[in-house]
This record gives C-alpha cells, structure tokens and sequence, in this order.
C-alpha cells in the first residue's frame, strides 16, 4: 500500500500510472483482507472484492500502456461493467451456490484478456517499450496465474489449504517485478522514492517507539518524532526540488536537440532548393547573356545606337546573376558535401595563366593591368586541376572588382617549405581593415568597403575558395595595410612529389 502511495504521488496523474498505483492499492488490500481480518465473512467479501478490483485495474492498465491502441472501449467497459454486476451478488447467499462459478469464469477471462492486450502489444512495440513489456509480461503471468489458481480455482475445488498464499505471492511477484521494472528503465525517480520510503520507515519506528514510552521518555520521544517528521519533509522536498531541476534541463536538452535536427533538416532542403533552382536558372540566363552579346556585336544587323547601351547594360545584369547563379550553386554543393576532387600533378603555372587569359578582357575594360609571374621551373602541386582553376578565378576576379586601376600582381612567391608551395594575388584596391579580415573567408563575409562599392555580391567566392584549399590539405590567407591601401591574397598548396 505504501507502494501504490508513492507511485500515484510520483505519477503526472496519467491514466497508465492510475491504473498501475491502484493495482498495487487493491493487491494491498486483497492481502490484508486475507491474512488479517478474523471475522471469517469479513475477509471472504473483501478479499474477493480487492481481488477482482486489482484484476479490474490491471486490464485497463494493458488498455492503455504504453499507449493506446484499442479504438473503441466498448469492451473493456463491457467487461467493467461486468465486473461490478457479479460483485453485487457477491454478499447474497446464492453467489456460494452458483455465483461463485460465474466469478471464478469471469475473473479467468478478465486475466486472459489482460495478457492477450499486453502480448499483442509486445509484438507491436519497438525497442525500449518492447523490453519493458516483456518485464511486465513474465511478471504479471507468474503473478496472475498464481492468484487464479491458488484463490479461485482450488478453493471452487473445496480446497482452502493455499488460501492464504495467493495474496502474497500475488503482491511479492508484482511490487517486485515493478521495483525492478522502475529502477531498471528509470519509470520514476529512484532518489525521490528512496527519500520517502527511508522517511516514511524513520517516522513509523518512532511513532512506535514514541507510542510505546513511558514517563519523561514519552516527552524526548515525541521531540525526536517531531523533528523527524520536518526534517523527512524537508529531504523529500530538497529531493524533489534537484529532481525537478535536474527534468527541465533534460527537457531542455531534448528540445534543443529536436530544434537542432529541425534545423539541419531545413538547412538540407533549403541547400536542395538553392541547388534545384540555380540549375533551372543558369541554362535561360546563359541564352539571355549570349543573344544580348550577338546583339551588342550586330550579329542580327546594326542596332539602333540608342538600343547600345541599355544592352550592354542588360549584358551586366545577365552577367551579374550568372555570377550569382554560380555562387549560389556553389554554396550548394560546399553544403551538401557534393564537392568532388580528382586529385593528381597540377602544372601550377599552367592553372594561373589559363586563369589571367580568362579574366584578361575583363580586367582591360576596367582599365586594370594584370602582370603573372611563373617563378622558377615548371612548379606542380599536388591537387584537382579544375578546382584550384576556379580558386584563381575568383581571386583574380575580386582583385579586378575591387581596384579602380593600377597593376593586379599574381604569380608564385616560392617554396613555403619543402612540401608546399606558395602564390599570391596582389592589388592595390580597396584594402581590408585589421578587424574585419577574420570575418572575409566566412559564408555570407563581407567588409563594409566591399558592401559600398560593390553592393550586388553575397560573400561566398572566398568561402568556397577557402573550402576547396583547405581540401587540399592547404591553407589562405590575406594580408592588409588597411582600407585603401591593398591587399594580398596567398594560397599555400601541398607540392607534387
């Protein structure tokens, strides 16, 4: 009984820990009608009674553990309903005669029924329910099958020899099945319940020990009862109180980790939804750049000279969300891990200047020199030719955008040590303070010069330059005197040996 006490002051007043505590409650009772009253009628009513209400409660334990599956409960409040007509007869003379038999049939069926809900939902359940049904299950049957046969079946037999037994073994086996089922699978908190049991065993030995004084001992006794009694109030509540703490940060913990997977979850779709679209995007947006370039050169007949420059500033916007489109694509594939490398011996001078020859035009109608400088011997890295391509691209690319003239520089510094090699792309642009420099190569990075003088860009190229270098086993890095006074990008790759 205690034990039912504690568990429907642990439970948060479901239907499964009701059920389940009063099990325990009526089981309690059951024992006590059997063993202790000695008025003969008395304990034969109650112990029927207790038994068939914790038999009762147990069913509508299964109906419900570990969840729901029963859609209707028009049985199981047939079988309730049952239950309380056949205890209604139990007092007349004429549930010994014949009543007894309905009961004895009817208490067998309610078990049956019990153990077929709690089997058929082990076979349906999954890991941890799984095992903790399985506990139940053993349990409940050595339990169960004990009570029928020791309290109903040889007793309608005219044999009472083990009528006292049924009772304890029934309440042994399910309080020991349920202590062991609660401390292995953590179904309430050990150290709250432990707190109440040591208080609740601490102040029973003193009232004893209080009522059974005499003299001046009574009054020491009952001080000792007192402060017991407050100090077990404040354990149990000082317990409770780190338990409940020690739930909300678990809880917390459960939904910062449901939040964190909601978001990789979004972060995955939105990476596909810019990969999806900047697909479908790039195809129209290269037919649009090249008929505005034929167009431009009079591919199709002279255009009108009015019509010249809104198409050639058409042919930049097409070419800006080219650039975009790249980006974003980019991105894309840094995001969803779909960046693939075939590495092998890479011509270092080879990539650079294909890079120079690429952005040559460019440069030139910005009216920016470009100088390459291949350095000593034919230098190889060890990398994917295609990648550290697009790496110099990007870099010579920002260097044009961000100078208003001079010389961009860019050529092979030399060994940075025996296994790597290094190259720089310098300008005199623009500049990068000191405090923004650690922000330039991290997705979305732009410094505040770059935003003003070049607002359409997204601050991916050197996210994704960074990536693909460091892929290589490499590192950059930019050095800077500050905001208008230049900067030098250097690109550290491993030699080809």
């Amino acid at each position: 009984m205690v034990f039912a006490g504690i568990v429907f002051l642990q439970s948060k007043r479901d239907k499964v820990e009701i059920f389940y505590a009063l099990i325990a409650f009526f089981a309690s009772l059951w024992a006590l009608a059997t063993l202790f009253f000695l008025d003969f009628r008395i304990a034969f009513w109650g112990h029927y009674i207790a038994g068939s209400l914790s038999y009762l409660s147990f069913f509508w334990f299964s109906v419900y553990y570990p969840v729901r599956t029963i859609k209707s409960l028009v049985f199981p409040i047939a079988v309730t309903l049952g239950n309380f007509v056949i205890l209604a007869i139990v007092p007349t003379p004429s549930f010994l005669e014949w009543g007894y038999g309905v009961f004895v049939i009817y208490l067998s069926f309610v078990y049956v029924s019990t153990e077929v809900f709690m089997f058929q939902k082990f076979r349906l359940s999954t890991d941890i329910d799984k095992v903790r049904l399985s506990y139940l299950i053993d349990g409940t049957l050595v339990a169960g099958t004990l009570g029928i046969f020791l309290n109903l079946i040889l007793p309608w037999m005219g044999n009472f020899n083990f009528f006292k037994f049924g009772p304890i073994f029934v309440t042994a086996s399910f309080t020991g099945v349920s202590i062991y089922t609660l401390i292995k699978f953590k179904l309430f908190n050990i150290k709250v319940i432990a707190a109440e049991i040591f208080t609740i065993l601490m102040v029973m030995i003193l009232l004893l020990k209080f009522l059974s004084s005499a003299g001046g001992a009574t009054l020491s006794n009952g001080i000792v009862l007192l402060f017991s009694v407050i100090f077990g109030i404040f354990l149990i509540r000082s317990v409770l109180l780190e338990v409940r703490n020690k739930e909300k940060i678990e809880e917390l913990a459960q939904k910062l980790q449901r939040s964190n997977e909601e978001l990789k979850k979004l972060d995955q779709a939105k990476s596909e939804f810019i990969s999806i679209a900047s697909h479908q995007l790039r195809a129209p947006l290269t037919a649009i750049k090249g008929y505005i370039s034929m167009l431009i050169e009079g591919s199709f007949g002279i255009v009108p000279e009015k019509a010249v420059e809104p198409l050639k500033r058409t042919f930049s916007s097409a070419q800006q969300l080219v650039s975009l489109v790249s980006d974003l694509l980019n991105l894309s594939r840094i995001e969803s891990g779909k960046i693939k490398y075939e590495f092998g011996e890479v011509a270092l001078s080879v990539v650079i200047s294909d890079a120079v020859k690429e952005l040559e035009n460019v440069a030139q109608k910005s009216g920016i020199g470009v100088e390459f400088s291949a350095g000593e011997g034919n230098i190889k890295v060890r990398g994917d030719k295609s990648k550290l391509h697009e790496v110099f691209i990007n870099l010579l690319d920002n260097a044009i955008k961000y100078s208003k003239g001079g010389t961009i520089k860019i050529g092979v510094k030399g060994q940075g040590s025996s296994q790597t090699v290094v190259t720089f792309v310098s300008d005199n642009g623009i500049g990068i303070s000191q405090s923004e420099i650690p922000k330039l190569f991290s997705k979305f990075g732009r410094t505040e010069e770059s935003q003003k003088m070049r607002p359409d860009g997204m601050g991916i190229g050197l996210y994704f330059v960074k990536r693909i270098v460091e892929d290589h086993g490499g590192k950059i890095w930019v050095e800077s005197e500050g905001v208008g006074k230049g900067s030098t990008f250097f690109v550290e790759l491993p030699a080809f040996s």
